[in-house]
């Protein structure tokens, strides 16, 4: 609709639905455009590419303070994700501050997430999501923080994971320092992780902390290209007490502790 015109401002948004590639691509390019003002997409269901490359390449978009200083809420009653439904969607908008909140996503489809931020180099600080409740698919977070260069912790809860859905998540994060990463009670598959840090190369601390039981091709190559030095904490409670540990993938150079809790101190 205003794909690579020259819009600096847009009106208040308010939708009751969005079917099947609605907002695709809707204002990519628009490079002057520099403030996303109130939107509420007042909607349960996000359909296939409905909001794919949404905003892709608006090199100077910030969200308006009527959206929020630190959480920004634009789907407030969203609960299903389908196929690629955001995928892109914020993809190299350079100032864009922050992430948006799913609080009631509980189905993401195969690449919904995928590449949603990449190359936003303006999220800086710590990344947190609490996706432990949520059904995840495929390449679901593919490439979604990919090359967010300013990016220096993350905090990452899991439940449900497939194959490839974490592939390549925060690659090329050179300022990626910390990452913590936990998975509750849910079902974890092999190869979910691959690639998750790769290139992240100031990454020298992990933690990870898995409480079900686990394959162990789960964190598959998962840091590579990280710093040569680090420390990998790791604890696996499976049956109350009983502590596996997974070394196989950290890398040479790296201490390796065990039993720690997540959010103890570090």
């Amino acid at each position: 609709m205003f794909m690579n015109t020259k819009i600096r401002t847009l009106p208040s948004i308010y939708a009751k639905k969005v079917e099947k590639n609605g907002c695709n691509s809707m204002f990519r390019n628009c490079l002057t455009l520099q403030e996303i003002p109130s939107i509420n997409f007042n909607i349960t269901t996000g359909e296939t590419y409905a909001f794919s490359h949404m905003f892709n390449n608006c090199r100077n978009l910030r969200f308006s303070t009527t959206l929020g200083t630190t959480e920004t809420k634009l789907f407030p009653n969203l609960t299903d994700l389908k196929s690629y439904a955001c995928c892109g969607m914020f993809a190299n908008c350079n100032t864009l501050p922050r992430i948006i909140a799913f609080d009631k996503l509980r189905n993401i489809a195969d690449g919904a997430f995928a590449s949603m931020y990449l190359n936003c180099g303006g999220l800086s600080g710590t990344i947190s999501y609490d996706f432990s409740n949520i059904t995840v698919g495929k390449s679901s977070f593919a490439n979604m923080f990919r090359n967010c260069d300013n990016i220096t912790k993350c905090e990452l809860k899991f439940g449900t994971l497939e194959r490839c859905s974490c592939e390549n998540m925060f690659m090329g994060c050179h300022s990626l320092e910390t990452a913590k990463v936990e998975f509750v009670d849910q079902v974890v598959t092999s190869y979910a992780l691959t690639h998750i840090f790769y290139d992240c190369n100031a990454l020298s601390n992990v933690w990870c902390n898995m409480r079900v039981p686990f394959s162990f091709e789960l964190t598959h190559e998962w840091l590579l290209g990280v710093a040569k030095n680090g420390i990998y904490h790791h604890s696996s409670l499976i049956n109350e007490n009983l502590i596996v540990r997974d070394t196989s993938s950290v890398p040479e150079g790296w201490t390796c502790t065990v039993g720690y809790e997540m959010g103890g101190t570090e």
